[in-house]
């Protein structure tokens, strides 16, 4: 049985049409009526069709059924009108109704015919709209397949984030960038499609979009900009942005079609940089291994001739054994040193961080080298004046990162070449400086040779450690290590520290720092 809703506050004409009703052979109808919409409103999801009457007691004209239409939602309504003014009847339609009857019209089967389309109507509208959501949806689909088929396609970024970005254009946007988070703290634009110099403005411009995005781990919309936040792991790996058309806005469809391609745009960056740090840590592995069985064979090798010697001759044991001394001490420096690189990149280094005076710890740096300097004929000379200053520092670990400095400067100075060794304090920062005039580092040269294992020429004393552990040790105490060369001029190391509060930690006045880490 088919239910209606009459909503009439005229009595005559709703009796009228509850006996019309009636005539309707089989009884295929069940009438409700209500006299206000406050209880049509109530009352409306309860049944199969509303008969609405636009002139109530609680409402008037087309706001009655703007709000029926609101809480009917699926249900089909026709409107009663007593106006012969059909201009009333379409604007009720416009608005949102099936069908409308002239009360002076109405018959038996006029009821039935109008209750009968308006309900075929709406499953006609209801199903076009579904097949609507339907094919949105499929479209949708392929939308995102061709979008994680192209951002998965390849593990080179720089390859694949060009595709992508131009993939999404019209889509999402008029223009698009793909920015990239490197080392944690900056952005970089990897991808960037062809636009107008108008747009290309309005992405710069925009910027402050995109950290807001990311600071609100969602969608940002500012001006024509729109970005949203790269997010895989639950970490920020990276932006999206797009110039939109001056009239879009961020209507509901946009917002997680949006949210879903930048979930497959981000989880394709953190797939390539994983297999990139993959990669590194194959590269640093085969590293490690030619390092141990190259640079560790040949100490090895001076050991076991030497114990050769002994062996065939005791006599040589005086002869043989500093020999076999000096082999197992390179072999534990190396081991150390390839400990330590271990620790720095693993973030587990450690310094003992206390005030002190770093004078001393140049001077037994000087003391320490002074001898060998002499047997390569090079001048080693201190130019700094004590008390150099007091730093917060660790002694030991410290001492190493100037050991390996100057300790690099013999290595690369040639016979009758000077090495100075030196310091200065300006307000709150403190200066050690390695200086020689050696061949100095070529401007090619200068932001690699902090790299692990890296060295100028093959063939050179050492393994390429000493500097990746002096920027390990200094990046621990907080300080940075740079570097200055003209080739032909030498090399000038400096290793920058700060020493607010240092003299007050030295006197006592405040407690020491415990133990800190990288």
């Amino acid at each position: 049985m088919t239910t209606l809703l009459l909503v009439e506050d005229n009595r005559g004409d709703a009796r009228l049409f509850a006996e019309l009703l009636a005539e309707v052979p089989h009884g295929q109808f069940a009438l409700t009526t209500v006299e206000t919409l406050a209880d049509a409103l109530v009352a409306a999801p309860l049944h199969d069709v509303v008969f609405l009457d636009l002139s109530l007691p609680d409402a008037h004209g087309l706001s009655t059924l703007t709000a029926m239409v609101a809480a009917a939602r699926a249900i089909p309504i026709v409107v009663l009108t007593g106006n012969d003014d059909d201009r009333i009847a379409v604007d009720a339609v416009k608005a949102g109704a099936q069908d409308y009857l002239r009360k002076a019209e109405i018959t038996p089967s006029l009821i039935a015919r109008t209750a009968w389309y308006a309900i075929e109507r709406q499953k006609a509208v209801e199903n076009a709209a579904r097949l609507a959501r339907s094919d949105e949806s499929a479209r949708r689909a392929r939308f995102i397949s061709r979008v994680t088929a192209t951002i998965s396609g390849s593990l080179d970024l720089g390859a694949v984030l060009g595709d992508t970005a131009q993939l999404l254009v019209p889509t999402l946007g008029e223009h698009c960038a793909i920015d990239v988070l490197q080392d944690g703290n900056r952005f970089e634009r990897v991808a960037e499609t062809p636009g107008s110099a108008e747009q290309l403005e309005l992405l710069e411009a925009g910027r402050d979009v995109a950290i807001s995005a990311v600071r609100s781990r969602g969608i940002a919309f500012g001006g024509r900009v729109l970005a949203a936040p790269l997010v895989a792991r639950g970490r920020v790996v990276g932006t999206l942005s797009f110039v939109v058309g001056a009239q879009r806005e961020l209507h509901d469809d946009l917002g997680p079609l949006l949210e879903e391609v930048a979930e497959r745009i981000a989880l394709g960056i953190d797939n390539a940089q994983l297999y990139e740090a993959a990669q590194s840590a194959i590269r640093g592995r085969d590293e490690l291994i030619a390092v141990v069985s190259h640079d560790l064979r040949n100490p090895l090798n001076v050991v076991t001739l030497a114990l050769q010697m002994i062996e065939q001759d005791p006599d040589m044991l005086s002869a043989s054994l500093p020999r076999a001394k000096r082999g197992v001490d390179r072999m534990q420096r190396l081991i150390a040193d390839l400990l330590d690189v271990a620790r720095i990149e693993t973030g587990t280094l450690t310094v003992e961080l206390r005030p002190v005076e770093i004078g001393t710890i140049l001077d037994d740096t000087y003391e320490l080298h002074r001898s060998l300097a002499a047997e390569r004929n090079i001048t080693l000379v201190r130019t700094y004046e004590a008390p150099v200053g007091v730093a917060v520092a660790d002694r030991h670990r410290l001492g190493q990162a100037l050991a390996n400095l100057v300790g690099n400067a013999l290595k690369f100075t040639p016979k009758g070449g000077t090495i100075r060794l030196g310091a200065e304090c300006r307000g709150d920062a403190l200066a050690i400086v390695v200086s020689d005039n050696g061949p100095g580092i070529a401007q090619s040269h200068l932001s690699q040779i902090f790299d692990r294992y890296w060295q100028p020429e093959r063939g050179r004393e050492g393994v390429g450690l000493g500097l990746a552990i002096v920027k390990g040790i200094v990046d621990a105490h907080g300080g940075k290590v740079v570097v200055e060369s003209t080739p032909g001029a030498g090399a000038t190391f400096r290793i920058e520290l700060a020493v607010t509060e240092a003299a007050a930690l030295l006197t006592g006045e405040r407690p020491a720092l415990a133990q800190s880490g990288q």
